[in-house]
């Protein structure tokens, strides 16, 4: 009879034992896990770049905007009496929009770059009509 060696004793071992399997296996999961969190940190590092970008392009360039038409403000006064001789003024505001509103414009996107980055800002020539009540 041949007795086996220590080696081919282990040889043996590795290939028919399911825990060295398992273990090897979740080893080799927890070692190519490094390379996927550092793609994902990247991923995260660079929408992060992107968004910072895109703010400092903003900032230079000018805020977001919200163009309203015109509104008519007339001051006007009330007087109210109180309990006795004394007599009070309060200055309130009327406001009136008009009952017909026309924007007549041209809006041209530019594209701007910042290294790999790039965002789109908008350059506008607005005229504003209106008729209010009379």
């Amino acid at each position: 009879m041949k007795e086996k060696s220590y080696f081919e004793g282990f040889n043996s071992w590795i290939k028919n034992s399911i825990t060295f399997k398992l273990f090897t296996t979740g080893f080799l999961i927890l070692i190519l896990l490094i390379p996927t969190y550092m793609i994902r940190f990247l991923i995260h590092e660079r929408e992060n770049r992107r968004y910072t970008t895109i703010e400092e392009i903003s900032s230079k360039w000018g805020r977001e905007q919200t163009i309203a038409g015109p509104i008519l403000t007339v001051p006007y006064g009330k007087y109210s009496k109180e309990k006795g001789e004394k007599v009070l003024k309060s200055v309130n505001h009327a406001h009136f929009l008009p009952d017909e509103l026309n924007i007549d414009g041209n809006i041209s996107p530019e594209i701007r770059y910042r290294g790999i980055y790039e965002t789109v800002v908008y350059k506008s020539n607005l005229k504003f009509t209106g008729k209010f009540p009379s």
